[in-house]
């Protein structure tokens, strides 16, 4: 029997013990890291492009974030404004970038009052992870090219994306059955972030936001009579994203202004929180 000194036994364990860490991955945004660190687990390193609390919509990846994404083995982007910059200086300087469009199979909607650009990809909406249902088709993206690109793991990835699909429908089960009789109800939003989950549960969303800006006073009186004739009762604001003109609806109306972030890392809590709230203000 052959002894190994006390040193080398307990490095032979941290070996055995240390997880296999193949990919880096960036991602745009915390929902999709949520997914990328679901299906990759230990063998994915994931960073969010956007971190917690920040906005999306005015953001530019710093020169130390650039060096990383150079070396990424993979990048998800999901359409969003700011990723059109970075991702033109990427493929011009780095060879063979590794791309993965969040997009890729979905039925995307238009963006709400888009710029007829005809055909341009910021006429689309890009906040495709708020259905369930989508998440899944994502989900199973990350897991074909994670093992594409990490042969060894193609196991870990089935079994853990197998695990994610099944929470995944029955997160879908739980809000259709927590937003039953909803039907054809509109919700108020500042920003235009809920038209997937809208479309996914019969509902619609009527955005304060115009095409980026604040509305108008004409826009504004048009929003505030349609609100009060459905009898609306709440706002959703981001917590990204403060906006006067919100508060100043909800007084005139009489509704309340709720945070609902679909940049949430918790994705499952967030949509159910987002599901009880309309459950509690359109019923």
């Amino acid at each position: 029997m052959i002894v190994l000194p006390r040193f080398l036994f307990l490095v032979s364990l941290l070996t055995a013990a240390a997880p296999v860490l193949a990919l880096d991955v960036f991602v745009s945004v915390l929902p999709l890291a949520y997914l990328a660190e679901r299906v990759g687990a230990d063998r994915v390193r994931v960073e969010p492009l956007v971190g917690q609390g920040q906005n999306p919509h005015g953001y530019e990846p710093g020169p130390r974030q650039m060096a990383r994404l150079a070396d990424a083995d993979l990048v998800v982007r999901a359409g969003m404004p700011f990723e059109e910059g970075w991702l033109v200086r990427m493929e011009a300087t780095t060879k063979d970038l590794a791309i993965l469009d969040a997009r890729d199979g979905l039925d995307l909607l238009p963006a709400p009052a888009a710029h007829s650009s005809h055909g341009h990809e910021n006429d689309l909406d890009p906040h495709v992870w708020t259905s369930p249902v989508n998440a899944r088709i994502i989900a199973a993206h990350m897991r074909d090219r994670f093992a594409a690109l990490d042969p060894e793991g193609r196991e870990t990835y089935g079994t853990n994306y197998d695990r994610l699909a099944q929470e995944l429908d029955e997160l879908d089960r739980e809000l259709r059955t927590l937003l039953l009789g909803l039907s054809a109800k509109a919700f108020l939003v500042f920003h235009p972030a809920w038209g997937y989950f809208a479309r996914a549960y019969g509902l619609r969303q009527v955005a304060i936001e115009q095409e980026g800006k604040e509305p108008g006073p004409r826009t504004l009186a048009s929003i505030a009579d349609m609100a009060r004739s459905q009898g609306a009762r709440v706002i959703l604001v981001q917590p990204q994203m403060g906006s006067r003109t919100a508060e100043a609806l909800a007084s005139a109306i009489g509704a309340r202004i709720e945070v609902a972030d679909p940049l949430a890392f918790d994705y499952p809590d967030s949509l159910r929180a987002l599901a009880i709230e309309l459950k509690d203000a359109l019923q």
